[in-house]
Parts: structure tokens; sequence; C-alpha cells
């Protein structure tokens, strides 16, 4: 194997020699033409130059080989080297008299070189060396052992131009060179490229490549072949195709929605399989790897959100479609009956499926490089679905290999890959309830302590005509919100029905109840009401609906007014460092009183400030308008709209005369009445 590695090495070498050809180790056969740079020579010269008193070659030749074409934010510029794998053989003690190339394919065996020799098709154009043939080379320890191979050479970075490309340089002497980068931000696979730096003669007035040693009289010079870098970064994107409600058109609405509980929503992922040279394949031969390359799929959603694992998933990759059966795994077969991919589901630890993942296989990936996967399935929004700003969250990730070199964790996993995400963000919205959904506990209006009240929204109060709301002190920054509030007569036991009115309610209309509790606020109750539950009034989507009580409290008269309430919401449509795209920024909730006396309109507004994904701080605002005066006010804190009850006349207690006194002296009255009607008609008669 040595023997034939070393033969194989030696040819692949000359080729490239040859053509002074710059080979990117991924442009194989289906790669199509590989992008070079034009020849770069320097003037020609023989022993009567008056310009240049050399007259033979030597040792001491260079030229500055070249690597286009690297981003900037991409590529590790401590970690670009050229490693030699073909040098320049000498005449005169081995210092001066180009005589030929020797290929350094076993550098450590001196005793035995490998000299080049052309190699040529029967139309005398040089062959080609392949993608496999290359690998082997990168993988040689020889070539990438510092003490065996004393031809190593640090690129140099060079100026970064206005698209973010940048050039990297070294001086070395005559030779091949083999150029391995190491990616900066662990998403980029770099194949390896090949450079030239030759010797060129004089041939009839044409410049053609050195092959035997130069004499005194010919005209001579060096020549040099640049490369352009040629990379693979997968991308990953998940979009919220359509839900049942609406399909949005920004590009927020493809990352992040409102649902009701019970709204079913189609994804869409989009990918791209990686391109990898025959130095990532998994084969038999000396110094390859042994482990396959990785490029897997996975799709994991909260609580919230439950997948469709009975209609599975539909996978496309180019113009081939797979549809997996349901289930719990699938192998998946290509046309040719081999294996393309592994479906499976994944579940959380208390078994229940949360999502899939896909396995991709290594031909397959080969086979397929650079083509655009797609995956579409089906989710539907759950009775666990949080509410406002804590989102119900589905990630996608992407995981591939970028070295490779192969080492596990101490859990038996790869470490030489990378992944990448890409998450959709889901929300419910709650009248009545937590700001932040109930599940994080940020210090809002920043005292320095948590208080569970600043999280309420409390946009309905219920109390009996004598009720108020005394605020305490307001807090005046913008990122303050409410100080504890004193309710006067909280009215417990009220039952109001909130139904969907709008063109976008289901089939039928979605209604809920909630039940007023001991300090007038709306929640759920264990009660129901003509057998419908009392949830209380969450896992609302955006959208019109009205406002109604149903059942009064015990011993109050039923309040007819109606109330119309709209949820509006607003989303981010750009990524920072602060917000991922799709997160929800703010949401209002406007009630409006139906009835013509009084007509006020109460806009709450949230606004959520974000670190990183964190949520640090809500404001609170809320602005009320009296349509009869046209008059607005604002205050930062948040207010309530109050709902009140009049009290019923009360009905005297046991024994007591109270309104039976009345009643007994208007039965006498008729008796008497009635008494003398008849004695006057028996007089008569």
């Amino acid at each position: 194997m040595k023997n034939t590695l070393k033969r194989l090495g030696a040819l692949l070498i000359a080729a490239i020699m040859m053509i002074a050809m710059c080979v990117p180790v991924m442009a194989d056969q289906k790669a199509g033409p590989v992008t070079t740079a034009e020849p770069t020579t320097t003037p020609l010269f023989n022993q009567n130059s008056e310009n240049e008193p050399k007259n033979y070659p030597t040792k001491d030749d260079k030229a500055t080989i070249t690597v286009n074409g690297f981003v900037d934010d991409q590529v590790n510029a401590d970690n670009v080297y050229a490693y030699q794998i073909v040098k320049a053989l000498y005449n005169q003690n081995g210092q001066t008299g180009f005589s030929g190339y020797i290929a350094m394919v076993d550098v450590i065996d001196v005793d035995n070189p490998v000299p080049v020799t052309p190699l040529f098709d029967a139309e005398d154009n040089p062959i080609y060396p392949n993608s496999t043939q290359i690998a082997a080379l990168a993988e040689n320890n020889n070539i990438l052992s510092s003490s065996k191979n004393p031809g190593q050479y640090k690129m140099t970075k060079g100026t970064v131009g206005d698209d973010g490309k940048v050039a990297f340089t070294a001086e070395v002497p005559v030779g091949e060179y083999l150029i391995l980068a190491k990616s900066k931000d662990q998403e980029t696979i770099y194949n390896p490229m090949v450079v030239s730096v030759y010797y060129t003669v004089d041939e009839n007035g044409n410049e053609v490549v050195a092959t035997k040693p130069i004499s005194a009289d010919e005209w001579w010079g060096l020549a040099t072949i640049d490369a352009y870098v040629k990379t693979s970064t997968p991308t990953v994107e998940k979009e919220i195709v359509d839900n049942s409600r609406h399909n949005p058109a920004s590009d927020s609405g493809k990352h992040g929605d409102d649902h009701a509980i019970g709204d079913k929503v189609d994804f869409k992922i989009t990918s791209m399989i990686p391109s990898y040279s025959a130095m990532f394949e998994n084969t038999d031969g000396v110094n390859t790897i042994n482990k396959p390359i990785v490029y897997n799929i996975t799709d994991t959603m909260e609580a919230g959100l439950s997948y469709d694992s009975a209609t599975g998933v539909t996978v496309k990759v180019g113009s081939t479609e797979f549809t997996p059966a349901a289930g719990t795994s699938e192998v998946v077969k290509n046309d040719n009956d081999s294996l393309a991919f592994t479906y499976n589901v994944v579940k959380d630890d208390d078994n229940k499926v949360i999502g899939y993942k896909l396995v991709f296989a290594q031909d397959f990936i080969l086979a397929h490089d650079n083509e655009t996967v797609t995956v579409t399935y089906k989710a539907k929004i759950t009775d666990a679905a949080t509410c406002n700003y804590n989102a119900n969250e589905n990630t996608v990730d992407v995981e591939y290999t970028i070295d490779h070199t192969y080492t596990e964790t101490d859990e038996g996993e790869p470490n030489n890959t990378t992944h990448q995400e890409d998450t959709t963000y889901h929300y419910t919205f709650e009248i009545d309830g937590d700001v932040l959904g109930g599940e994080k506990t940020v210090d809002i209006d920043g005292d320095g302590t948590y208080d569970e009240y600043e999280h309420k929204t409390h946009e309905l109060v219920k109390m009996d005509e004598n009720g108020d709301e005394t605020a305490g002190d307001k807090v005046d920054t913008v990122d303050g919100t409410t100080a504890t509030k004193t309710l006067q007569n909280p009215l417990a036991g009220a039952v109001f029905e909130l139904t969907r009115t709008d063109e976008k309610k289901g089939n039928p209309a979605e209604v809920y109840y909630a039940m007023s509790d001991a300090t007038g606020h709306f929640a759920a109750s264990a009660e129901k009401y003509k057998g419908n539950d009392i949830n209380g009034f969450k896992g609302l989507d955006a959208g019109t609906y009205t406002l109604k009580e149903v059942k009064a409290p015990e011993k109050y008269s039923l309040n007819k007014t109606e109330y119309e309430i709209v949820i509006a919401a607003e989303y981010y449509d750009e990524a920072t460092d602060d917000h991922d795209k799709g997160e929800l920024e703010s949401y209002t909730i406007t009630i409006t009183n139906k009835s013509v006396t009084p007509n006020v309109t109460n806009t709450t507004t949230h606004i959520a400030t974000y670190d990183h994904g964190t949520i640090t701080t809500v404001v609170d605002g809320r602005t009320t308008v009296d349509q009869e005066t046209g008059e607005e006010t604002f205050t930062l804190y948040q207010a309530s709209t109050y709902i009140k009850n009049t009290k019923l006349t009360d009905l005297p207690s046991t024994g007591g005369m109270g309104s039976y006194l009345f009643t007994i002296i208007g039965v006498a009255v008729m008796a008497i009445v009635a008494g003398s009607y008849f004695r006057s008609r028996a007089k008569k008669a």
C-alpha cells in the first residue's frame, strides 16, 4: 500500500505540476470546471541577460502564491497553511541548475526519492488528478508533520476588500503546495486547494512548463498559479407557511405569529446538503477516517405545540420527494434502492413525541452535495400553550461534519461536527393574565425586588357599584410599570362569556368563560357554566371579541353592558443581538364599552425589551379615550376597566315585619271592600 501511494502521489503531483493547475479537492468530475487564476510569470532571462546577473536557476528561487476568495468573518487567519508536496531538484550539489521535480509523498524516505514523470493522454493533454488522489495527500501525516516536511508555510492575511473577501499569500520556493484552512465561525467547510510555483522556458516564442534540465543558453523564468477558495456553508431556515387563522405575508410572520388553542400550523424547513471532498469519505485507504459524514436535521417543539406524527413529514431533496410513512421510525430508500435517510420521531423524558429527526446516509450526502433540502410538516397548538410574552418555541437543528479528523466526546458523540439552528415563535394571549406568561420573574418596575403583582395585566376588574381602585406611587420612568394597587369592594362569582366575532373566527366561533375571584379579577374556576368549562380568557389569538356578563354574583343584578375587545400584536422583522426575528415586540388590548353611555375605549399596550432573547423590561401604558369629548388620557402604569354590579334590594330576614305589614293591610282592605260589595247586593235582593 505504501509503494502504491508513493507512485500514485508522484504521478498525481507530476500532473499538477505539468499543467500548472490549482485544483480544489472538491472539484471532481461532477463538480464542473475548476476556477483558477491566470498564470503569473516573471520576465524570462538567461546567461546573456543584462538585467539579471543570475544565469542558472537555484534553490533560492521563490515566488508568491495566493489563495483568493476567503470571507473575512469565516476564516481563521492563524490557520491557513501551505504544505509542500512537490519540490524542484538541482544539479550542482543540489544548489543550482534545475534538473526536474521530485514528489514528497513520503519525504521521510530520503534514500529512495520518487522522481516525477510527466503524465499525458494519447492526445498530449494533461490528465487531471481526481479528488480522491488529492485527499490522500491531505491526510498524509508526512506531509502535514513539520518534523518530517520542512516545506510548511503559514500564509499571511491580506487587506479585506469592500465585499468582505480577503486573500492569503506566502513566498515559497519552486514546487507544488497543498493549502489547508480552518474555519473561524465553526460553520464553514474548507476543501483543500493546490497552488504551483514552477519553471518555464521559451520554446519557439511560447512560454511552456520546464520539465527537464534548463541549459545555460535558454530563456527561462518562474510562473505561479493561484487558487480561489471553495467552501461549503450549509444554511437552515424555518418558516411558518400557514396556520388555520391566516397566512402571514411579512417576513416577521414567517418566524413569529399568534394562535388560538387548537389552531393547526404548517411549517417548512429549507437547508442545503454540504459539499465534501473525498478527504471526508469513509473509505478503506491509508490515513482515511473511519467514521461517516454527518448531516442530520432534528426538529423539536415545546409543550404548547404538538407534532402531528400521524401525518409525518415530506422531504424533498433537489427534485426528488420522499414521504416517510407515519410511525416511530422508517428507513427511506433512494430510487436506486440505496439508503437515503432514516426518519425517527423524537420523544421527551415522559415518552411524549415532540418532533422528528432525519439522519442522512453518507453516500446520499456525497451524491447530493449542494442540493436544497425542504421539509414540510404540521403541528397543533395545545392546551399547554403559554401566554403573552412567554413564547411557544419550535426549533430546527442541523448538525453537519466540519472537519475530516474524527474524535469523540466522553458521551461517544462526534466532536468534528457543528450545528446551525433556526427558531419560530408562537404566541397565545390572555386577558387579565400574566404579561410574562407566568414563567419568568423579572423585576419589571426596577425596585430591586420581584413583585408578583407587577406581572399581572389586570385589564378587567369586577366590583360593586361602590367599588374603586387606588393606585400606589406612579412610576414616571419609561421603564416602569405599576406599583401596588388596592381594590375596594371587589366581587367574586360573576361569570363572563368571551366570543370571537371577527371574520377570522373559528368554526364554530371560539367561546371562552371566566369567573371573577375574590380579588375582582378574572380567572379559571373548577365550576362549570351551563356545562361549559370555565378556563379563563387564555389561549387567545389576536382578533376581535365580544365580552358580556352571563351570570351575576349572588344578590347582585346582571350587568348587561357588552364590551368589544381587540387584541393586536407586532413582531420583530429582523434579528439583532438583543432579539430574534419573529419574537413578540408588543401587543395591545383595546376594550370598548359598546353601550351608549358611557362610551369609553381603553387601550393597554405592552412593549417588551429583550437582552439576547431574555425579557428584561416590559412597559405597560394605557390610553383612555372619552369618545364623547375626544379627550385622551395616558397613564404609564396599567389601569383597568371596571365592570360593576348593583346590589339587589334586600328582603327582610325571617320574623321581621318589613314589607309583610303592607301586604297584610292590603289584603284586609280588599276583604273589607269585597264584604261591603256582597252586603249591598244582599240588601237590594
